[in-house]
């Protein structure tokens, strides 16, 4: 009976190419999966939620058709002059913010989105939602508009350096701690991320590792954020460092969390060798404040200042976005191919 009536929801999609008979079929899978939440029928609900979703692309498809026939008015277009027949979003019964989700899933090519639809429900057991879904596709098919991951097989790193400086891609959602819910998951949305054990294992294209470039007497100054402190530890073992004190970001600014406001993000700072400060004093305060910019996971450059204060050179920065003056940058936004 449950396979009887995804069949017949699927079909009636199929069928339908007006924005009424899809919203009709929309309403029932939301009437369903209600029903099956209430009685605990998991496969029920599990179905619902596939025909409420693909109700939502095919309304997106039906829009993007009419846009395109000339049956509607495009909404960077403003409103219709009088006698204009177009409909408007009004007149079909959708909101704006409607109109952009469903557009967006109506976007993702066929096959992609079948492919993974059946991969999340093989895998985890449920449908994913659209927002879910618009956000997978986001993030695999946008561009980096801050910076993208420096993999293996980069351009080679060339020469040793004794200070090292890294904003890692830190990848949510790999253990039980992080999971992959919006709150820590939008670093996905600006660049692609690496495991712990990519960045390990991180080395360039002749297969230099990140231990092989550093100096006997090395420091590394290693950003991390609070929900991912107890998973960078591997990390600076795996670089051959040990951790011995750290610096924090006081941002000024509510940032949104599990459990608090996280205002701060933490700067490890961790040696091989002997390598205390080149210059100890005046000692540089623990706690600095700064008020974080728009661009994503963007650190103030003032930390840069005070390594160069603390330590000569010669200096590196991992995943850097920019050219920087004295220090060597590996990072495509640096102009670095990867």
């Amino acid at each position: 009976m449950q396979l009887v009536r995804y069949d017949a929801a699927r079909a009636a999609l199929e069928m339908a190419w007006k924005i009424d008979e899809v919203k009709k079929v929309r309403s029932q899978a939301a009437a369903v999966k209600a029903y099956a939440k209430q009685i605990n029928d998991r496969e029920m609900q599990s179905w619902a939620q596939e025909i409420y979703i693909r109700a939502e692309r095919q309304m997106g498809k039906i829009l993007i058709k009419m846009e395109k026939a000339g049956e509607r008015v495009s909404r960077t277009k403003g409103r219709p002059k009088k006698g204009d027949r177009r409909s408007r979003l009004s007149d079909l019964g959708v909101s704006k913010k409607q109109a952009t989700r469903t557009q967006e899933l109506a976007s993702i090519p066929d096959k992609e989105f079948d492919d993974y639809i059946e991969e999340t429900k093989t895998k985890k057991k449920k449908v994913v939602t659209s927002g879910e879904a618009r956000r997978h596709f986001a993030r695999k098919t946008r561009k980096a508009k801050t910076r993208k991951k420096v993999k293996a097989g980069a351009k080679v790193i060339d020469g040793t350096f004794r200070v090292l400086l890294v904003d890692p891609p830190w990848l949510y959602g790999s253990s039980g701690v992080i999971t992959e819910t919006d709150s820590y998951g939008r670093a996905n949305r600006h660049y692609e991320s690496l495991t712990i054990d990519q960045l390990c294992k991180l080395s360039d294209k002749k297969g230099t590792t990140i231990a092989d470039i550093m100096r006997d007497d090395a420091v590394l100054f290693l950003w991390v954020t609070s929900p991912l402190l107890a998973e960078c530890w591997p990390v600076i073992e795996a670089w051959n460092f040990q951790y011995k004190s750290s610096m924090i970001w006081h941002k000024l600014a509510h940032n949104y969390g599990n459990y608090v406001s996280v205002r701060h993000e933490l700067l490890l700072i961790c040696t091989r060798g002997s390598c205390l400060p080149d210059r100890p004093t005046p000692m540089i305060s623990s706690v600095q404040e700064f008020k974080r910019t728009k661009t994503h996971s963007a650190k103030p450059p003032e930390f840069r200042q005070f390594i160069e204060r603390m330590y000569d050179g010669p200096y590196l920065e991992l995943f850097g976005r920019k050219k920087i003056t004295n220090w060597k940058v590996w990072g495509d936004q640096a102009g670095i191919e990867v």
